[in-house]
């Protein structure tokens, strides 16, 4: 290949594949006497995110054929891809360092949030220059850092846009919104970096209406700034608002598609979102693909992500691991594997969902073997592995586990609690020793870890603990109460024979209750046998979720009970609750609209047809209910 058209393939190269390409054609005798090409290369690799073969290709060229560009650019290549301590010996060994060198690594120690490694090269530098002052106020700013980020801002010998948009990341990041407005205000220059932060960190505090009237005061909106708001409409769910700003947009580029595309996806309106990528869009890419990929994943759709996954044009490691997780969450574990051994390599997080997903499908000894083999692991990668022991019943696994952790973070308390609770009453003492080690650890335990004390207690029937868990969640600890949280008095409640008190939580809690709330109760009707009790319940389950079969099994059990019970009364002599039961119960099972779920079977749902005695078929001569499950089956259709 001649060096001219070598050197225009290198200029115009749009990925590693094409990059590998255009290194393969060049003779290594070209290499060996051309610096020029041989630092194209390096250049080229580096923008590739290919450190490794950037590196091959410095090493190969010796000490001698090397000039200061090789150095400045193989340097380059290491901090712009967060190779740092390689970036720092190259540093250490360069003949002759420029001011550029030393920002390099500077500006990528602050974008890599290490302040205190960034602070101490800033100090051996021989000069700076605005650039750098920029760059160690970011380090502070990013890492949270605000009275070191006031005290060097107030103190810079000069200041530009930079350095404002910098001191005023620092009140965003530490969340001081009132501080950062005022500062916005006051800024001599703002930029839409200035007005983009500043969106961001309304939305995040879900402060919408402050959002859209900084929005609405930009005075020349450009197409950063509108995706932007666009995407934070589609976090707080109102999509409408969303396409309302897509369309006003003059100019559209793919990020705008993508971050539209995005706001059906995450909503739930998957139909839109097909339309979108398959008949809108002019252009797609792969984050295009892996949006709507994720979307059908998230939405249990299987089938379809096997149809968008298999006609992709080109897929990433986010696109395979999306289908790992579809699999898997699915229970489909052995189809998981087979596309996480066909991945052509793997990272942290394709490891991590393989082995969350054997986790999950009650694999922890092939969820163990993938963990032993990671050449690398995050915390994420610790706390699947603990979550693995304790979603599988090993709950002093899990604790050896714990304490072997190289750093906690909050999943990985609530893993460890996970475990404690679902061991049970053995392991009550332990779970709230650990809850109150948390509590001193993380200062504020995650909602979480309070759900999973409540569960814990629960389920052990320890009402004053549950209930002063409760209180501490809320008095301590400044969490509102969930729905969970009440749901889980509810439950302690029911299991202690306090059904009227659990009733009249339910129906006094701050929130509209759902299904799980009333469900919850009518399990506990079970427990006791409070046949009239169900029935009331079993009312308000159905208003809210008509086809939930698992409320209509539990009522036929406590039919099933309350007949043992009545074992000596002659079975054709129903007592009016019974008739009164049955009544709510056989036109929903009768109704076309009624599904049962996966959990229910035919011959769990004929049980309750089977009490069926002479004055029940009276009263429903008018129509003709099956009693074995097969029929039962066909009738409700499966």
């Amino acid at each position: 290949m001649e060096r001219g058209k070598c050197l225009e393939l290198i200029e115009n190269c749009k990925g590693l594949a094409m990059a590998r390409e255009i290194h393969a054609g060049i003779p290594g005798s070209a290499l060996a006497t051309d610096v020029y090409l041989s630092n194209k290369l390096i250049e080229m690799f580096g923008k590739c995110g290919a450190v490794g073969a950037a590196q091959d290709i410095f090493e190969a060229m010796g000490s001698g054929g090397r000039d200061l560009f090789s150095w400045e650019l193989m340097l380059h290549a290491c901090s712009r891809n967060g190779v740092l301590r390689q970036a720092q010996g190259l540093l250490d060994q360069m003949p002759n360092r420029r001011l550029m060198c030393w920002n390099s690594l500077l500006g990528s120690l602050a974008r890599d949030r290490r302040p205190q490694e960034a602070a101490l090269l800033f100090c051996t530098m021989p000069e700076w220059d605005q650039l750098s002052l920029n760059s160690i106020l970011s380090a502070y700013a990013q890492s949270g850092l605000l009275e070191s980020s006031k005290l060097f801002f107030d103190r810079m010998p000069q200041r530009d846009v930079v350095s404002s948009n910098a001191m005023l990341t620092a009140y965003i990041v530490r969340n001081h919104l009132e501080e950062a407005t005022a500062f916005y205000d006051a800024m001599p220059e703002r930029t839409l970096v200035s007005s983009t932060a500043v969106l961001q960190a309304y939305a995040q505090g879900g402060h919408l209406e402050q959002a859209k009237r900084v929005f609405e005061g930009i005075p020349e909106m450009d197409v950063v700034c509108s995706t932007a708001m666009l995407a934070i409409f589609s976090e707080n769910g109102i999509v409408s608002e969303a396409r309302r700003i897509f369309h006003s947009m003059p100019q559209k580029n793919l990020v705008c598609w993508n971050a539209m595309l995005s706001a059906y996806a995450q909503n739930g309106q998957i139909s839109e979102a097909r339309r979108t990528l398959e008949f809108d869009m002019p252009q797609h890419n792969l984050v295009s693909w892996n949006t709507m990929l994720d979307a059908l994943v998230q939405h249990g759709k299987l089938e379809e992500a096997k149809r968008v996954f298999e006609t992709m044009p080109a897929r990433s490691i986010i696109s395979s691991t999306s289908m790992v997780a579809a699999y898997a969450l699915e229970g489909h574990i052995d189809e998981a594997q087979q596309v996480f051994h066909a991945m052509p390599e793997w990272d942290v997080i394709s490891f991590n969902t393989m082995i969350a997903g054997f986790s999950q499908n009650k694999q922890l000894s092939r969820a163990k073997l993938a963990f032993d083999t990671m050449d690398e692991r995050n915390s994420s990668s610790w706390d699947a592995m603990l979550a693995a022991y304790a979603q599988n019943g090993h709950a002093g696994a899990a604790e050896i586990f714990f304490s072997r952790l190289p750093s906690l973070t909050i999943f990985s308390w609530s893993a460890l609690l996970a475990g404690y609770a679902q061991d049970g009453k053995s392991s009550m003492e332990a779970l709230l020793q650990a809850f109150h080690s948390a509590s001193l650890v993380i200062d504020t335990p995650d909602p979480t870890c309070v759900v999973l004390v409540l569960t814990a207690c629960s389920r052990t029937g320890q009402v004053s603990l549950c209930r002063s868990c409760f209180a501490s969640a809320s008095l301590d600890f400044h969490h509102s109460s969930t729905l969970q949280h009440y749901c889980c008095m509810v439950d302690v409640l029911g299991r202690s024979g306090r059904l009227e008190d659990a009733e009249e939580l339910v129906k006094a809690m701050p929130f509209v209750p759902d299904a799980l709330a009333w469900t919850t109760l009518l399990g506990a009707c079970k427990y006791h046998k409070d046949l009239e009790r169900g029935s009331r319940i079993l009312e308000s389950v159905v208003k809210l979720d008509y086809a939930n079969a698992g409320a209509f099994v539990t009522l036929a059990n406590i039919f099933t009970l309350r007949k043992n019970e009545r074992s000596k009364i002659e079975r054709s002599h129903a007592t009016r609750q019974d008739c009164k039961c049955l009544a709510i119960v056989q036109p929903k099972l009768n109704s076309s609209h009624f599904r049962p779920n996966s959990g229910s079977s035919g011959l769990q749902i004929s049980c309750l047809l089977k009490f069926k005695t002479a004055a029940h078929t009276r009263l429903y001569s008018q129509r003709h209910y099956c009693s074995n499950s097969h029929h039962l089956g066909r009738r409700i259709q499966w």
